[in-house]
């Protein structure tokens, strides 16, 4: 079973990655609000249409921003490891929607 990781967002625009709830309440995501709406808690849905794939790229920009700001400001490896290890699992599992989605035929 892997472990939950709790997110933060921080005044300086970064996210702070946890294994304990902050403040004792499970945080699933903190995002702007530009990408509010679009994220989809309900675990590994495939992509039925082009609207959904728009969100996806949208989905997969973000979680690649908070992996690159987190390789500029995070120093230390074992850090670094934990705290991107989410973000790697959910790019790779979006990525293989858009494969999947991309694999089948359009619907006429």
């Amino acid at each position: 079973m892997s472990k939950k990781h709790y997110m933060r967002k921080l005044r300086n625009g970064g996210v702070r990655v946890a294994t304990k709830p902050y403040n004792d309440v499970e945080i699933v995501m903190l995002m702007d609000d530009s990408l509010r709406g679009i994220v989809d808690y309900r675990g590994s849905t495939m992509i039925a249409n082009h609207e959904q794939l728009e969100a996806t790229f949208k989905r997969i920009a973000w979680f690649q921003q908070q992996v690159a700001q987190l390789r500029k400001t995070e120093a230390n490896p074992v850090n670094y490891r934990a705290a991107t290890s989410g973000f790697l699992a959910e790019l790779d599992r979006m990525q293989l929607e858009v494969r999947e989605y991309f694999s089948q035929p359009a619907k006429s």
